[in-house]
């Protein structure tokens, strides 16, 4: 809805064809029917859902919108990734991730972070969230020697890393906080 939103307010939408026949007072209607049943939430990065009824069943429990799953996800891969290869010496392999903006933030966190802290860190943020949801996680990762699916998009792969939020959310691992940022209420 965000791309939609945007789209509308820079007169976009006829370019990218997705809804050619969309009135703007239209759109505008049903955001402001969506807000005034509380299920759109005004934040300073934009509107995110919210309210009562802002989860639908299918998701996980553990799983709320302010934890930026999704955006976290590619970088949270990224790191195990560069944290695996670093402990074999590899500086030669393929990012998870072909996303440059997300491979520079992970050059500045790299720079700032302690990585055996970080491993240890990360050790620990496994243990907490218990061994069903750390081997599901563990089964999207990618490192040196290993290939997992390197991204998360099933029901129990979002779970698990939604429980891991839950624990930086907590304030549990700093080096991993600072890669997450923090909530997006």
């Amino acid at each position: 809805m965000s791309v939609l939103f945007a789209a509308l307010e820079h007169q976009q939408l006829q370019w990218l064809h997705l809804y050619p026949t969309l009135s703007r007072p239209d759109f505008q209607a049903a955001i402001a029917r969506l807000q005034a049943a509380h299920h759109l939430e005004k934040t300073d990065l934009g509107m995110i859902l919210g309210g009562p009824k802002a989860q639908p069943a299918n998701l996980p429990t553990a799983y709320q919108p302010w934890m930026g799953v999704h955006t976290f996800s590619p970088k949270f891969h990224l790191a195990v990734q560069m944290l695996s290869e670093a402990s074999f010496h590899n500086a030669r392999y393929r990012p998870v991730t072909q996303d440059w903006a997300i491979q520079q933030q992970l050059r500045q966190w790299w720079q700032h972070i302690d990585r055996q802290t970080a491993i240890s860190e990360l050790k620990t943020l496994l243990e907490v969230i218990g061994d069903e949801s750390a081997t599901v996680l563990l089964s999207t990762m990618i490192g040196h020697d290993f290939v997992g699916a390197g991204q998360v998009d099933d029901i129990s792969q979002i779970q698990a890393l939604a429980q891991l939020i839950a624990q930086l959310d907590a304030g549990l691992a700093s080096s991993w906080q600072a890669l997450w940022v923090g909530a997006k209420r």
